[in-house]
């Protein structure tokens, strides 16, 4: 669920999620912009902070510097901030390079495209499985 729902609604979600299971990733999205670093770290932090089972943010670059403030964001939230798993992205063309070499800076996971694509950027999964073989991810 998206960390700006509310402390009391992510409360009840975690809650919920404590009784089974079921992980809860607790997310911020921007489809605008890239918000500056500590923005999103402290994005990320809430998501621990908030009993979120994994932290996810995925945001708008408006050029490649937007991307490597994601990028930066997550090496330091991996290395130095959290203990939960990290998912991170930025969209669209200028952000797909996240997509593929990410999992270097710390996040955990991707998103691809299977049949059909569902956010801005997503790379084929056969794409993304040969740049992970170029990269040695497989």
């Amino acid at each position: 669920t998206e960390i700006s729902n509310g402390e009391s609604m992510v409360a009840e979600l975690v809650a919920q999620c404590r009784q089974t299971t079921s992980k809860l990733i607790l997310s911020y999205h921007n489809f605008d912009e890239t918000p500056d670093e500590q923005f999103i770290l402290d994005r990320l932090s809430a998501a621990q902070q908030l009993g979120g089972d994994v932290a996810k943010v995925a945001v708008m670059p408006k050029n490649y510097k937007d991307v490597l403030t994601l990028l930066s964001a997550t090496y330091t939230a991996r290395t130095e901030l959290l203990d939960i798993p990290i998912i991170t992205m930025s969209m669209g063309a200028e952000g797909a390079v996240t997509r593929i070499a990410g999992g270097l800076f710390g996040s955990d996971l991707t998103f691809a495209i299977g049949k059909a694509s569902s956010a801005p950027g997503q790379i084929p999964i056969d794409d993304l499985r040969k740049a992970w073989t170029a990269l040695s991810f497989e």
